[in-house]
């Protein structure tokens, strides 16, 4: 069986349909022979023109159509938010690929941030090259805080770009030092497969070498999706094909990635709330674990509503209604902390020389404040290439950036088990040390901790903690410390965060005797405290 893919001619595009051809042959090794067809779109001949000014859909998908509807090809493999909101006539998306990571990457110049941040600071606005309406409503008040500005940060300004990602990296690592832009954003999963595209030979060895040494000349920061959620179904391949192709629909369902399917669709289900297209300011993303279902919004609707929301949708056992406000627990995470000794820091080595190393921070405290504990002279790992910050939540990136701390990214307050996904950008691997205070359970993060500081927790009023029933705990470290003074709140309601502090108070609960049917019944996952609360009032 011959199977004809088509697709856009850059190179982006290609790997797309390379990738769909080698899960087809996965499934039907013997059988399957493929044959590529490239084209331009009317995205890519009017390279020059700012996407708002062009149609509102299918600027890059719609040209295909014909050549599906006539056979001149059986599939077309498409980005999925390049697609309509409305589905065409005749044709239909037979599967997607599991999806690539959905969010957008910063790419700042070393050699500019080094004239903001050294001697000679310049106070000139940063200039970020973007075109999506989505990412400069969305980014303007993250920068202001989220990188490490020597001073007061400057004014932000976004510039039109266009062009596939190696034309626009490039016009940014090419102008002029004195007459140029800091920055530009990119989807991070196009950049992943870029990277990673030299499995398939030339040309594309010597592209993604070039693309390779241009990220030399660059920091990156992976933008969180809390703050910016992804254009609609980002990273996401889709494989179109005709409706009455039923021999080439039943084929792509053996590679259909479902549940990546399934998100995809209700994101642009909810941008086809607002009147969908790329010329909207919103950003969507819905993502899966097995605690539940997340979904970011963020943006302004055209007719200027203004959309910020986060919220986990999950399955949750009938709770009873607290009586009174003494049966709701909820106290600070632990009292006063106090720096240890950190010079270890300096010292551990990595395991694998060619690897670079990661830092996660779950609290700010655990920086160390005195520069001499770090390898080099520089307490700023972003000044270092090899070292790489990663934050357990966007607090905690605050502070260290305002301490001067060049910030990787952030788990967002999803558990230290969201993985990074930065190896690609990195070009090794990372192995990460986890700083932490000096009680802190174990949890699931790969990689050695070490401790840098030590919480001097205030001992629970054990009457008050007799007098609830509904605990919602901050650390796995506060849970223990109730449960040492008072062992019956095993008895009660439970509410954690995800990630290790809901491990940790799980396998407390079971030490207990809890068992695992009453667990799911008094146990569960909140994104915040806040919505835990909201939760109980709504019994």
């Amino acid at each position: 069986m011959v199977v004809k893919i088509a697709a856009r001619q850059s190179d982006l595009a290609r790997l797309q349909a390379f990738e769909v051809g080698r899960a087809l042959q996965a499934v039907e090794p013997k059988k399957i022979k493929l044959e590529f067809h490239f084209r331009s779109s009317l995205g890519d001949q009017r390279a020059d023109d700012p996407l708002w000014k062009m149609p509102e859909k299918g600027v890059f998908t719609e040209d295909f159509v014909a050549d599906i509807m006539s056979g001149k090809v059986d599939l077309v493999v498409h980005s999925w938010k390049d697609l309509p909101i409305l589905d065409r006539t005749g044709t239909q998306i037979a599967a997607t690929l599991p999806r690539a990571d959905a969010r957008d990457v910063l790419l700042v110049r070393r050699d500019r941030w080094v004239q903001r941040t050294g001697p000679n600071l310049r106070p000139l606005p940063f200039r970020v090259l973007t075109s999506s309406p989505r990412r400069v409503y969305n980014l303007e008040p993250f920068l202001k805080w989220a990188l490490p500005w020597p001073e007061q940060p400057p004014e932000i300004e976004f510039v039109p770009v266009r062009g596939n990602i190696a034309t626009r990296v490039s016009k940014l690592t090419a102008l002029a030092i004195d007459d140029s832009c800091d920055a530009i954003v990119v989807a991070k999963a196009a950049l992943d497969r870029l990277l990673s595209s030299a499995i398939y030979g030339d040309p594309f060895i010597e592209s993604a070498g070039s693309l390779r040494a241009a990220l030399q000349k660059l920091h990156f920061v992976v933008l969180p999706l809390s703050v910016n959620p992804a254009a609609a179904a980002q990273g996401a391949l889709a494989i179109e094909v005709r409706s009455d192709r039923q021999d080439l629909i039943e084929l792509c369902s053996r590679i259909d990635a479902s549940h990546d399917r399934s998100c995809v669709e209700a994101e642009r289900r909810e941008l086809a709330r607002h009147g969908g297209g790329c010329h909207q300011k919103i950003g969507v993303t819905i993502l899966r674990r097995d605690y539940g279902t997340i979904e970011f919004i963020r943006g302004l609707t055209d007719a200027g509503d203004v959309l910020n929301s986060c919220e986990l949708r999950a399955t949750r056992s009938v709770w009873p209604k607290p009586r009174s406000p003494d049966e709701v627990y909820a106290g600070v995470a632990g009292g006063a902390r106090r720096e240890i000794s950190h010079a270890a820091v300096a010292t551990v080595s990595l395991k694998d020389p060619t690897s670079a190393r990661g830092l996660f921070i779950a609290r700010a405290e655990a920086w160390p404040k005195k520069t001499e504990a770090w390898p080099g002279k520089a307490m700023n790992p972003g000044q270092s290439p090899d070292t790489y910050v990663w934050t357990a939540g966007l607090s905690t990136w605050k502070k260290l950036a305002g301490q001067g701390v060049w910030v990787h990214g952030s788990s967002e307050g999803l558990g230290e088990g969201e993985e990074t996904r930065l190896e690609t950008l990195a070009g090794n691997k990372i192995e990460w040390l986890r700083l932490t205070h000096e009680d802190a359970p174990v949890t699931g993060r790969a990689g050695a901790a070490l401790a840098t500081y030590r919480v001097d927790g205030e001992v629970p009023d054990q009457e008050v903690l007799t007098r609830a029933r509904f605990f919602y705990w901050k650390s796995g470290t506060q849970f223990q410390n109730a449960l040492a003074v008072c062992s019956s709140i095993a008895n009660g309601y439970h509410a954690t965060g995800p990630g290790a502090t809901s491990a940790a108070v799980r396998y407390g609960l079971r030490a207990c005797g809890v068992s695992e049917t009453e667990l799911e019944k008094r146990l569960a996952v909140f994104l915040s405290e806040a919505d835990f609360h909201k939760f109980l009032h709504s019994i």
